[in-house]
């Protein structure tokens, strides 16, 4: 008895072809394909993805600033008081003013590497340099009250707002700076008169 010889119904696919596979998608040369579903093609979109990320270092940009600066303002203020009791009386005093701000100002920039093993590494560092000096409009308004100690001394508490008109414009390396020297004012005062 001869062993058994299954036959199939229809043609296999291709296992190979000599030289390679050449043609297009419909198959090698372009040729259709004797078996029944056509060429095996492989999908160029995988079934399932895995990825994993590991972090061996990270790169941080430190930045410092520093700043230099000498204001000098000459203003004209006017004071009206208001007389609230024997010692005791309030004034308002509004003023306007040249101001001249001389400023220098340094940007120091470090590049670092960071190792997860604590490691630390200068890649690159940048220092820029500014100065100058400009001439500034100033205004404020100013309020206080003040109190007769006698002899010629008083004891006082003040508080107010000094407004420059056109703070300060200016590039610090990749930086634009603005330096506004405008703010508020609370003060306690000691004065004598003679």
């Amino acid at each position: 008895m001869s062993p058994a010889r299954c036959i199939p119904t229809t043609a296999s696919p291709p296992a190979h072809r000599p030289g390679g596979y050449t043609g297009t998608y419909d198959g090698p040369a372009g040729a259709p394909s004797a078996w029944i579903g056509g060429y095996p093609v492989i999908p160029n979109v995988p079934v399932e993805r895995l990825a994993q990320l590991d972090v061996f270092a990270r790169a941080t940009s430190q930045v410092d600033f520093r700043f230099e600066e000498a204001y000098y303002e000459l203003a004209l203020s006017p004071r009206l008081n208001y007389q609230l009791s024997q010692r005791l009386h309030a004034y308002l005093a509004p003023k306007v003013g040249l101001g001249i701000v001389d400023v220098e100002a340094e940007r120091t920039e470090v590049f670092l590497e960071r190792t997860t093993s604590g490691a630390t590494r200068t890649l690159g560092s940048w220092t820029d340099r500014a100065s100058g000096t400009e001439t500034v409009f100033t205004c404020g308004l100013a309020a206080g009250i003040e109190a007769d100690l006698g002899a010629g001394f008083f004891l006082g508490a003040l508080g107010g707002y000094d407004w420059v008109v056109d703070p300060i414009q200016f590039d610090l390396g990749p930086n634009e700076v603005t330096l506004d020297n405008s703010g508020w004012t609370v003060g306690l005062a000691l004065r004598k008169t003679f």
